[in-house]
């Protein structure tokens, strides 16, 4: 919600929103309180404790999430989420990061919700990593290159993901020799004025581990490794520790994810196509 912000009562809700034509209209459709019942909206599959809706308003798409944990104390964490993701949005804007911009947030009791320009992008890096998509060989490792520094900038700048997953990071122009990637589901990214460590080795275990399930060659993350370092300059000195505490990490979490009962089934599956009765 760049530029100019208005705030405005509809009901109970205190609603804050900018950038939109018709404001008090738009605040108005956003507080409805029966969306699953309205055909104005439209059902987006989401976690268990949000709620996400697609709609319309002067031709243009907006995606409404509402925050809605049964937990009392986690409810009450997200009284602030609308000003962080509004908040976070911008810096990343500031920045030359491309993400969604919040148009409105809003507040009744302990309800919030947002709502989301929709984002500028063609495919998620989950459709292209899992190929997808009909690309070369060495296009998708150039690809991989560019994600990998695209994710060392965005740590160079100070920012971390807070849930890096390959479906968060949308992107456009996949094909061209500077593909634009566009950061969503941003409630946890922070800005830092020093990064942590623990944080940026967070989000490269989260960029290696879909991976890693997944039996991909470790070729594949090395260019994603390559490519991050190239966009952290300063990280040089730190490559070999660093490179060993994501792989124990990422392994690690590996092995406690085939050890959960409900992937036992899976685990039988992925032990069968790799011809061995041998478990993790």
């Amino acid at each position: 919600m760049d530029g100019e912000q208005k705030n405005l009562k509809v009901g109970a809700w205190s609603v804050t929103v900018g950038g939109i034509q018709d404001i008090k209209g738009f605040a108005e459709l956003c507080c409805v309180e029966s969306k699953n019942s309205d055909p104005r909206f439209e059902v987006i599959k989401s976690s268990v404790s949000t709620r996400v809706f697609r709609f319309k308003w002067y031709d243009k798409t907006y995606y409404y999430k509402e925050f809605c944990f049964n937990n009392k104390l986690k409810q009450l964490r997200m009284l602030k989420r609308g000003t962080h993701l509004h908040h976070i949005a911008s810096e990343l804007r500031r920045f030359g990061f491309d993400t969604p911009a919040i148009v409105c947030r809003a507040r009744k009791g302990t309800q919030v919700f947002v709502v989301s320009d929709e984002a500028n992008a063609d495919e998620s890096v989950y459709n292209v990593l899992m190929d997808k998509l009909d690309m070369s060989l060495p296009n998708l490792q150039r690809f991989r290159y560019k994600l990998g520094n695209e994710i060392g900038r965005l740590h160079t700048a100070g920012f971390v993901h807070g849930d890096l997953r390959w479906g968060n990071v949308l992107v456009r122009d996949v094909n061209a020799d500077q593909p634009v990637f566009v950061y969503i589901d941003n409630d946890r990214t922070r800005k830092y004025k020093q990064l942590p460590d623990q944080e940026r080795i967070k989000n490269l275990v989260q960029l290696k581990y879909p991976g890693s399930l997944l039996d991909k060659p470790e070729s594949d993350w090395d260019a994603m490794w390559e490519g991050y370092v190239s966009g952290n300059p300063e990280v040089r000195a730190k490559e070999e520790s660093w490179r060993r505490k994501v792989d124990e990490k990422n392994r690690k979490r590996v092995e406690a994810w085939w050890k959960k009962p409900r992937n036992k089934q899976l685990l039988e599956q992925r032990n069968q196509a790799n011809g061995t009765a041998n478990e993790i």
